[in-house]
């Protein structure tokens, strides 16, 4: 995986960095005391061989309060990943509590306000109610990965 984390820092409101020992694991802190981990996890089974990667992302610790500066930097982060990067990106909202769809909807909506401002890079596929694939509209495996979504969506129909 190629991640230029100075690139998402001199736009970033909060600066971010490699978790130590942690292979593909970013973290930042807010101003209110929350650490974010964001981990991006390699996977080849979901698309049948399509080489993916699992998008995650919490707050480690720290006091709740609302900040607008959290979409920011995760869309950053993303954005950075898919320029580096040619595979896509899943995203997995939780799956064990009803607000799984709730921060699946908050995470489109998210991105889409990042879309407009990125002038509309991205194609973004949601595969159910919790999950989702990201992928740039100029990745060379962009029909493999868009057919790979729709099997997937038809296979979880039946």
């Amino acid at each position: 995986m190629r991640f230029d984390v100075g690139n998402v820092n001199e736009v970033s409101p909060y600066t971010i960095e490699w978790e130590e020992g942690a292979n593909e694991t970013l973290l930042f802190h807010t101003m209110s005391g929350y650490e974010y981990n964001v981990s991006f996890v390699r996977d080849t089974t979901i698309f049948d061989g399509l080489e993916t990667y699992q998008l995650s992302f919490f707050p480690k610790y720290g006091e709740h309060s609302y900040d607008a500066n959290i979409r920011i930097v995760i869309c950053l982060i993303i954005e950075e990943f898919l320029s580096a990067n040619d595979e896509a990106i899943i995203y997995v909202t939780r799956t064990d509590k009803i607000d799984g769809k709730c921060r699946s909807r908050l995470f489109l909506q998210w991105f889409a306000k990042e879309q407009e401002r990125s002038g509309d890079k991205y194609i973004v596929k949601t595969i159910g109610e919790r999950a989702g694939l990201i992928i740039c509209k100029n990745n060379p495996m962009l029909k493999e990965y868009l057919e790979a979504v729709e099997d997937l969506r038809e296979t979880l129909e039946k």
